[in-house]
C-alpha cells in the first residue's frame, strides 16, 4: 500500500496548493494528516476483492450487487427492486467508486458464470437458488450507506421473506470497514438475535474486510499530531 512521503509532497504542484490553503502554523498539521494516508490502486483493490469473493463458500449460486445510493422520495425508502423484479434502473451518469465496483462485478462474472450472477433479478435468483447475496463496497466509515442499501432491497417482499425464513443471507465485501460501521449495519436489520431465534439475524450477515479499524481510535490512525489534526 503506497504512502505520501515529504519529498513525494515537495514535488507535487497539485499538493502544494492545496496547503496554501492552510496557514504557517496548520502548515505541518496538514502535511502530517496526508503522510498517513495509504492509498490503494484500483489493481490491487480488483485483485482482493476477486479473492475475497472467491473464498465465500456456498453450494448455490452467488449474487452480487454494488451498493448504490438511491435518492429518497420525501423521506420514502426507494425500493431497489422495480415492480417486475428486477433491479432499478441506474442513472448513466457517472457515480465515482460505485462505476469501478460494477466493473469490477462484471469481470468476475465472466470469470465464473455458472457460480456468480450479476446484479439478477428476484425471478433469476429464484430459479438460481440464490442462497448468498454479496454487496460490494470501497469502504464502510457509518454503515449508513450500505444500511440505507440495504433498506431498499428489504422493500421486496420476496427478498424480505427469504432473510426471515433463513434462506438467504447477506456478506457485506468492502476493502475497509470501521467497527462501529458493522455494529450500525447488523443493528438495521429486520429481526432479532434473541437467542431462542431459529436465525438470529447476526448469523445471517458477515462481512469481508482487508483492513478492519476503530473509526474512534483516533491515535492510531493519525499517531501524536491526532488532537492537533482535530483542533484545527
Amino acid at each position: 500500500m503506497k504512502k505520501l512521503s515529504v519529498a513525494k509532497i515537495a514535488r507535487s504542484p497539485e499538493i502544494e496548493k492545496w496547503l496554501d490553503q492552510f496557514s504557517t502554523v496548520q502548515r505541518p498539521i496538514a502535511e502530517s494528516l496526508l503522510l498517513h494516508l495509504r492509498f490503494v490502486s484500483r489493481d490491487e483493490y480488483s485483485e482482493w476483492l476477486r479473492l475475497a469473493v472467491g473464498s465465500i463458500e456456498s453450494d448455490a449460486s452467488f449474487a452480487l450487487f454494488a451498493i448504490r445510493k438511491l435518492d429518497a422520495q420525501e423521506g420514502q425508502v426507494v425500493p431497489y427492486f422495480d415492480a417486475g423484479g428486477n433491479p432499478t434502473f441506474r442513472p448513466p451518469q457517472t457515480l465515482g467508486s460505485e462505476d469501478l465496483v460494477y466493473s469490477l462485478i462484471s469481470n468476475i462474472v465472466r470469470g465464473d458464470s455458472s457460480r456468480f450472477l450479476d446484479h439478477p433479478g428476484l425471478d433469476q435468483m429464484r430459479e438460481e437458488g440464490v442462497r448468498n447475496v454479496v454487496l460490494i463496497d470501497d469502504s464502510i466509515g457509518s454503515g449508513d450507506r450500505v444500511t440505507s442499501f440495504m433498506r431498499s432491497m428489504m422493500q421486496s417482499k420476496s427478498l424480505l421473506s427469504w432473510w426471515s425464513y433463513g434462506l438467504i443471507r447477506f456478506t457485506i465485501v468492502s476493502y475497509a470497514r470501521t467497527r462501529e460501521g458493522e455494529k450500525v449495519v447488523v443493528r438495521s436489520m429486520v429481526g432479532s438475535n434473541h437467542p431462542k431465534r431459529i436465525f438470529p439475524k447476526a448469523t445471517k450477515i458477515d462481512f469481508k474486510s482487508e483492513r478492519v479499524y476503530a473509526g474512534s481510535d483516533l491515535k492510531l490512525r493519525w499517531e501524536k499530531r491526532y488532537e492537533d489534526i482535530l483542533r484545527r
